[in-house]
């Protein structure tokens, strides 16, 4: 009798395991939680801050030329912000897509979907020919989809992998990486823009 009650509580406690897994967002008080510390977490949390600032600059890497985009494609500049826009139209319904997909697949399977939507997107905007604006349309879209499934684990990367005393810390970091991106994104494009615009000039003396 008592080994199968050991055997039964060993079986519970793995399954309770496996949910606290699988669904980053259950929080039970009959679970406790041993966040992996070990010296990866680091390069993790490196390799995420940066997957982050990427998403990021690229929400907002054509705002700063619009104008000049705009010209060159010769569309509207409603159509180019749009490419911002979309952003903002897709967070809210794939917030909770991805709140779903977490509690499914897994944080890891999940991240790197998001890796391979944010790839994907950033590699179909350089099919972008010149007068064919839609490619950068579409790769913006594409990328979209990634931005929530990024911004939606920050604390669930704490939880998992770092102790109480770091948790903070790293919660302040992945979320300064956001304006961080947007920063990179505006002074890159206005850089590289304006570098243009000045071999234009050059060309046309």
């Amino acid at each position: 009798m008592e080994k199968d009650t050991s055997l039964n509580s060993a079986t519970a406690a793995t399954e309770n395991q496996d949910i606290v897994d699988k669904n980053p967002f259950l929080r039970s008080g009959s679970i406790t939680f041993v966040p992996r510390t070990t010296w990866l977490r680091w390069p993790i949390l490196f390799l995420f801050v940066n997957c982050i600032m990427i998403v990021s600059a690229l929400s907002l890497c054509l705002a700063p030329a619009s104008s000049d985009l705009a010209r060159g494609y010769d569309v509207s500049i409603l159509l180019v912000n749009m490419c911002g826009i979309i952003f903002t139209a897709t967070f809210i319904p794939m917030t909770f897509v991805s709140m779903q997909m977490y509690k499914t697949m897994g944080t890891h399977t999940v991240l790197r979907i998001a890796s391979v939507l944010m790839l994907v997107g950033g590699w179909g905007r350089m099919y972008a020919l010149e007068g064919q604006f839609w490619p950068i349309l579409v790769g913006q879209v594409i990328i979209s989809l990634s931005q929530p499934i990024y911004y939606n684990v920050m604390t669930q990367i704490s939880n998992k992998w770092f102790p109480d005393s770091e948790r903070s810390l790293v919660t302040s970091i992945c979320g300064l990486s956001i304006p961080g991106g947007n920063l990179v994104a505006f002074l890159l494009s206005g850089l590289i823009f304006a570098g243009i615009e000045e071999m234009t000039s050059a060309e046309v003396k």
